[in-house]
């Protein structure tokens, strides 16, 4: 059967009212989920795998699928009115959709955010319906040194794009990628840095110790200027929704972000917030005005919400073509399949290409959904910001503590939230920037174990992470990010004192 045919055969599975009430409900509960910092869409999937058993495959499957596009989508919210990014992949977010909020213009900040999602989460849906097989198989070309060199990359990136010194951005960059090698080593299962402390044996847990780093020193810094009030705004339907016109101008950074997104959620272990990162920095190097970047342009918004957001669904490409989970969400959702009797795999396609394709289809839905119910619900979520501070900071403070709790179920957590919080405001005091601290503590175990597996494969030859053209592309780029600054540098201070002399 050809592609149409399976289209249509997917089609047939998911146009009933039974299957658009499952992707509302789970695209709501998913929004719901992403606004609360610490509940991830990791989680709200996890907790609706058993509420599947009982379900029909296709309305189970749905049910995961909303659930998952609406939390990805939910975390823009608190990341661009509150300044805490609800998941990782929202943290590039905050370098411009926080000062274009605190401006006085929120409704607008929300709708860039939501349009580049539903965009970004449409073309990666295109992608996956129409290339799924042939993309899988040039992902799989990628060695483990090449994924190594694409993190660093990325890793390098968020440094460069960081306000103030890049020497402080690497270092706080190094700072979590230490903090992410505690617990239970990858390869020999032996622990370190744990101090003989049984409860970090599992390592720290990501959703207490991103809670920590951004909520608590914002929520310190709100409450020394708890009198700090948004300027007076008006949000319209009108000024929310982005103009046709302005889409037209950024339709090359949003068709680059996307692929971007579709690219890297392809690579298994690479994740969202190296996509935003990534896609933040393009838009930054190809801008016009790359000095107005952190001081609340469209662009810094669109670039990273479009990447974050086509991730989904370039992780479902070698989840459903090879059954190799691209990311925890697609890990889960391979658990769902296989609950349904359903093995990711090439005899997938020839065997339940109706499932396939309203699996397919079902997104698309989902993200169809996300973005009229994001739309419907902005007016009530940008009124927050005329809530004065002192009402603010008490449910915020507890939905943190309740986010960094429900990881694990341990009080542990909860320490862990408080010490990477006062650890943040620390670093912060002293000019050390947050976004890489966490994208070195986030990226810093996956990076470490492509290497290692490397080095095992290659039987510790690490020439071959010189040698290999991918890795050696990235490795490139990733100098010139490093030393491309430090000339510049050097130029203008050059440029100053022949200034000087001359005067």
């Amino acid at each position: 059967m050809d592609i149409l045919g399976n289209i249509a055969s997917g089609l047939d599975l998911i146009c009933n009212l039974k299957i658009l009430s499952i992707v509302i409900l789970g695209t709501t509960l998913g929004i719901m989920v992403g606004v609360i910092p610490g509940l991830t869409a990791t989680m709200a999937v996890a907790l609706a795998i058993p509420m599947t058993f009982s379900m029909e495959t296709m309305s189970g499957l749905a049910l995961l699928i909303s659930i998952y596009v609406g939390g990805m989508t939910g975390g823009l919210i608190s990341a661009m009115l509150l300044n805490i990014p609800g998941t990782p992949g929202n943290i590039a977010t905050t370098f411009d959709g926080y000062p274009m909020s605190m401006r006085g213009e929120p409704g607008r900040a929300l709708g860039y955010g939501i349009t580049a999602s539903f965009l970004g989460g449409g073309f990666s849906y295109l992608c996956l319906l129409f290339l799924a097989p042939a993309i899988a198989n040039l992902a799989l070309k990628l060695n483990y040194f090449s994924i190594f060199s694409i993190i660093m990359c990325a890793m390098v990136m968020i440094a460069d794009s960081s306000q103030g010194s890049m020497f402080k951005a690497l270092a706080a960059g190094c700072i979590g990628m230490l903090a992410g090698l505690v617990g239970q080593d990858p390869i020999d299962a032996s622990y370190r840095l744990t101090f003989d402390v049984y409860h970090l044996s599992a390592g720290f847990t990501e959703a207490s110790v991103l809670i920590g780093v951004f909520a608590i020193p914002q929520l310190l810094s709100d409450m020394k200027n708890v009198d700090l009030r948004c300027p007076h705004f008006t949000v319209t339907y009108r000024n929310i929704i982005p103009k046709l016109v302005e889409l037209r101008e950024s339709a090359g950074l949003l068709l680059r972000s996307a692929l971007i997104g579709t690219g890297i959620g392809i690579i298994p272990g690479v994740g969202a917030s190296s996509s935003a990162i990534v896609a933040y920095n393009q838009a930054k190097a190809t801008a016009k005005t790359p000095e107005k970047f952190g001081t609340g342009v469209k662009e810094g918004i669109l670039a990273p919400e479009a990447a974050n957001n086509a991730v989904s669904g370039g992780a479902m490409i070698p989840l459903l073509t090879l059954g190799i989970p691209g990311c925890p969400v697609a890990a889960l959702l391979l658990s769902g399949l296989i609950i349904k009797d359903l093995q990711p795999g090439p005899a997938l396609f020839s065997n339940n290409a109706d499932i396939v394709y309203g699996f397919f289809l079902a997104f698309m839905l989902a993200n169809l959904s996300m973005f009229f119910l994001m739309l419907a619900f902005i007016k009530p979520f940008a009124q927050v910001l005329k809530l004065p501070r002192y009402l603010l900071i008490p449910p915020i403070l507890a939905f943190c503590t309740i986010g960094a709790f429900m990881s694990n179920n341990t009080m542990v957590d909860v320490w862990v939230l408080v010490g990477f919080g006062i650890f943040g405001f620390v670093l912060e005091k002293f000019g050390y920037p947050m976004a890489p601290f966490v994208l070195g503590f986030i990226l810093g175990p996956p990076a470490e174990l492509q290497l290692r597996r490397g080095l095992t494969y290659s039987r510790g030859d690490i020439t071959l992470l010189f040698t290999d053209p991918v890795s050696v592309v990235f490795l490139i780029l990733s100098l010139v990010i490093l030393v491309l600054p430090l000339w510049q540098q050097m130029k203008l201070s050059r440029r100053m004192a022949s200034d000087a002399h001359t005067s």
